[in-house]
């Protein structure tokens, strides 16, 4: 598991449900990290 910041407008989650993300930034130095929803292909 990993902690991070879900950006953009993404659909009602709820606590705990699983969801596949991407990576759009990791800022080591502040120690952010960006997702977005992944794209179903």
């Amino acid at each position: 598991p990993v902690e991070g910041k879900l950006v953009g407008h993404p659909p009602h989650l709820d606590i705990g449900q699983r969801v596949r993300l991407t990576l759009v930034v990791a800022d080591v130095e502040h120690g952010f990290i960006d997702f977005v929803l992944a794209t179903a292909n």
